[in-house]
């Protein structure tokens, strides 16, 4: 009886004691994106925007009920050649510049020719994936500051741009 118990004893510690060896691999990290190339290859609506503007709160939702501005139709679009276009739903300005001002590229400036007079718009804490943009916004026109923070996402595909 004694030599059975420690049988099962040596039986039951060697199998509690190997354990399987499962590999699990480790999923290879997303490759870095090129923030550039991402920017420049589509255009960007607004997908959500708090905003402050002279002492006015303003918010928007794509597809909310509870906006009290419209940027349904609105969209920025960036070139290659650091040009682009912002069309605010009713009229297109022309972007002749726009330039990263960080070696990471977290500030974005870029300039809208507003009927003659060029508006510098800055994006800072910029983080962009292929599908997401998110920043801070600040730019001063007519004498009123506006601070915002903006999520964009590309504009559907089919629709075409200047």
């Amino acid at each position: 009886m004694k030599k059975l118990l420690t049988a099962t004893v040596s039986i039951l510690v060697i199998a509690l004691a190997c354990t399987k060896n499962v590999h699990t691999p480790t999923p290879e990290p997303e490759p870095p994106i090129n923030i550039r190339e991402v920017l420049t290859k589509q255009a960007w609506q607004l997908k959500e925007l708090r905003a402050l503007q002279g002492n006015k709160m303003y918010y928007y939702l794509r597809g909310g009920s509870n906006n009290n501005m419209n940027f349904d139709k609105e969209y920025v679009f960036f070139k290659d050649d650091n040009t682009g276009t912002y069309f605010d739903g009713v009229n297109t300005y022309n972007i002749p510049s726009w330039s990263f001002k960080d070696s990471i590229k977290s500030i974005l400036v870029y300039n809208i020719d507003y009927r003659g007079q060029v508006l510098p718009v800055t994006w800072e804490h910029l983080k962009v994936t292929k599908d997401s943009l998110n920043y801070d916004e600040f730019y001063t026109r007519g004498g009123q500051i506006s601070l915002a923070v903006g999520a964009r996402t590309p504009v559907a595909c089919g629709k075409s741009f200047p």
